[in-house]
């Protein structure tokens, strides 16, 4: 019947497209800033040509202003550029989406003897607190600061003030209005012909010109390293523009675009993409420009603001629920809040009695007592892991080894190779853990299974966590996705294979698990919209981009745990 139904599913997803495709028109219309035709629009368009057989007519001429016009006149059916849209005018009820990331350049001659400046300096000068090179350690000549004409509207313009300046209104320093330029290109050309110039750029953009020299900011070269480190501070993301109605085959670019493939081309041009960029939209900025794949027409908000609760055992909670809880209440102008303890059988009993409206587990639910009649869902794929200190010299056990440790079979370091020490073991409270119930069903297929009576036994597998990073004696399971985010903690390979996520999905790595969401009943209303939110392509992205494997990944490998099957089982609906 599972059969039937996964080819019922195959062949209504393939009449859709096949729909989409025919009402396509055949040449897709783009117009892109010139900073971002310079650094990746021509290969990731190039990379979409060649997969859909579909022509597009890209401009060659014009900025974020230019972009966004031709969406406005509809000679456009996608932009591109290097600013967030504003809220006012003919950019109000357009839409946007981040692509990649970039950073500011701040540029001079080549022959400048200049290659370093702090951020106070930039700042200085771009207010006109310093207006001789003399001041900066160079010749007695006066800075000629060019930038663009159209102010904070211009995409650099608008990140040079936010970023530098703290403040996207300020007004920039200008004593020669001959030296507004136009355009990015324009500036890059004073500044090649005046040795005494002055500008602002894009580094994906400046780089390619030998003529230019890109200063060092507080010492650190903007290289992409540096960038993705969080060590060179000027960066910006780049986005894609649409329209009020988007077009099919403009959807289909901007899926191309987030895809790993249109990301891998994104990356091969030098440009940052948006995996690679995952850190700073975990440690936030402080000029407020970054944001996690959110478009202004995803955000659906009523006129009251509603709350959900939805929880996560201690697993969850570090691998992926507050990036997921987040982009949720973001989206839906919802007020979400989480838990900061517990573990499955806390966050179920708590969906029974009504106290939270989700919970997110990593086991499934029992066939008894209050779980008898409550629904689960698959949302995403973690991994058993066995854990020890990170001095501990032993790298790799067997699977027979790691249930005689469990048993009490072995209980010295000696018998797996180590010290001879005895083998300090923590365990979970109870047998309905999630991790305790996964690893009886893995490694025993007895969910009934006793560990070592000896055994420490604490209450959540955050404990767990804290007294193997403190006991260098320690044995311990875990999941990796939460293990791999502490230091302290060393996962160990089992039988040669490291739990990676390429080896989990690949089922090289045999102890993958499920993770679940948990409800009482049905979904309705908000909660629907949380359970829709989660199994959609935004939410499973937000999940992936964690570290965590999510169901799109493993789509097709896993039978009737794939991503239709969890979107048939409650009518989820397909975005």
């Amino acid at each position: 019947m599972k059969k039937i139904v996964f080819f019922l599913a195959i062949g209504i997803l393939f009449s859709l497209d096949l729909f989409a495709t025919n009402s396509e028109s055949k040449t897709l219309k783009i117009n892109a800033c010139a900073i971002t035709r310079v650094a990746f629009i021509h290969e990731l368009t190039d990379g979409f040509k060649e997969k859909y057989k579909k022509e597009i007519s890209l401009n060659k001429k014009g900025g974020v202003l230019g972009a966004v016009k031709a969406l406005s006149t509809n000679t456009a059916e996608i932009g591109v550029g290097n600013r967030a849209l504003f809220q006012t005018g003919v950019e109000k009820n357009m839409s946007y989406i981040q692509i990649a990331w970039g950073a500011l350049a701040f540029i001079v001659h080549k022959d400048n003897p200049i290659k370093n400046i702090t951020t106070q300096q930039v700042r200085d000068i771009i207010t006109g607190k310093i207006k001789n090179w003399k001041e900066l350690g160079g010749k007695s000549k006066k800075i000629n600061f060019y930038s663009r004409a159209a102010g904070n509207r211009t995409g650099i313009g608008h990140s040079a003030r936010k970023i530098m300046l703290g403040d996207k209104d300020k007004k920039f320093f200008q004593d020669i209005k001959a030296n507004l330029r136009d355009t990015s290109g324009q500036i890059r050309k004073a500044v090649m012909k005046d040795k005494y110039g002055f500008g602002i750029d894009d580094v994906m953009s400046s780089n390619h010109f030998k003529e230019l020299k890109i200063l060092n900011i507080d010492g650190v070269t903007p290289t992409k390293e540096h960038i993705l480190k969080h060590k060179y501070l000027a960066y910006r993301p780049y986005y894609l523009y649409f329209p009020e109605k988007i077009t099919p085959m403009a959807k289909k670019f901007r899926d191309f675009a987030l895809s790993n493939d249109g990301q891998i081309i994104i990356s091969k041009t030098g440009t940052a993409n948006l995996d690679e960029g995952l850190e700073h939209i975990d440690e936030g900025t402080s000029h407020g420009d970054h944001i996690i794949n959110l478009k202004k027409d995803d955000t659906i908000c009523d006129k009251d603001k509603k709350h959900l609760k939805a929880i996560g055992c201690g697993i969850i909670r570090v691998a992926f629920l507050k990036e997921l809880n987040e982009a949720f209440g973001k989206k839906y102008c919802t007020t979400v809040s989480s838990n900061k303890s517990g573990g499955d059988i806390k966050v179920i009993k708590e969906v029974h009695e009504k106290k939270a409206d989700v919970a997110i587990g990593c086991r499934p639910l029992f066939k008894s007592g209050i779980e008898k009649k409550m629904t689960n869902i698959q949302v995403a794929w973690g991994a058993l892991a066995f854990i020890v200190h990170k001095d501990n010299p032993l790298n790799d056990i067997s699977l027979a080894h790691a249930k005689d440790v469990l048993t009490g079979k072995i209980k010295n370091w000696k018998e797996l190779g180590g010290e001879d020490k005895a083998i300090k073991l923590y365990v979970r409270k109870g047998k309905k853990s999630g991790v305790g119930a996964s690893a009886r069903e893995k490694l025993f297929e007895n969910f009934k299974q006793d560990f070592e009576k000896s055994a420490t036994r604490l209450k959540s597998s955050s404990f767990i966590r804290d007294a193997v990073v403190k006991d260098k004696d320690s044995f311990a399971i875990d999941d990796v996705t939460s293990s791999h985010r502490v230091k302290g903690l060393k996962i160990l390979t089992v039988g040669g294979i490291e739990p990676t996520k390429a080896n989990i999905l690949a089922k090289k790595y045999t102890l993958s698990k499920a993770f679940y969401i948990f409800l009482e009943e049905k979904p309705t209303g908000i909660v629907k919209k949380y359970v829709d939110f989660a199994l959609s392509k935004e939410g499973q992205a937000i999940i992936a981009k964690t570290g965590t494997a999510n169901l799109e990944e493993a789509s097709g490998k896993h039978d009737d745990m794939n991503l239709i099957f969890q979107k048939l089982k409650l009518n989820i609906k397909t975005r």
